[in-house]
């Protein structure tokens, strides 16, 4: 863990931070500019810290990052591209989507479709996913050793 704001917290580096990065990233895309550099900004001159801006990006018991009218904006854009982007900046780690769940998001149902039907290890896969009954029982299956798809040697 890396301290940070005087010493007093520590921060667990983790994969959903990488889920936090992306959807930052798609949110400056939408808006043209870092969504959050304007209270970074106002902060930091008013107390000669980043550290205000820190706690309350920590702080789940505040405002959620997509709200008011950068939620309607965003809404009216395309509902589901909202939710899975609510889920990728939930300022819980704990309830933050990974980046499976994010790519099972239904925002990209019609994208994994066209994947799928090109690539014949990721239909079996899907085929495979949609029987079983919960994530569940997804979380208690034994991995399995798979063909490397199409997909993979694009990353």
């Amino acid at each position: 863990a890396f301290q940070m704001a005087a010493g007093e917290q520590s921060v667990t580096p983790s994969r959903l931070m990488d889920m936090w990065s992306v959807g930052m990233c798609v949110m400056q895309a939408i808006f043209g500019v870092p969504v959050l550099e304007p209270w970074f900004v106002q902060w930091g001159e008013e107390t000669g810290s980043n550290e205000k801006f820190f706690r309350w990006l920590g702080d789940v018991g505040t405002d959620p990052i997509i709200d008011g009218d950068m939620e309607l904006h965003i809404q009216s854009i395309d509902p589901g591209l909202c939710r899975v982007l609510q889920g990728m900046l939930d300022k819980d780690p704990n309830r933050r989507l990974c980046s499976s769940r994010c790519l099972m998001h239904e925002v990209f149902a019609a994208h994994r479709a066209e994947l799928f039907k090109a690539d014949p290890v990721l239909h079996a896969w899907a085929e495979e996913v949609q029987q079983w009954s919960s994530a569940a029982e997804f979380d208690k299956r034994t991995p399995v050793k798979r063909t490397r798809s199409n997909a993979c040697s694009m990353m």
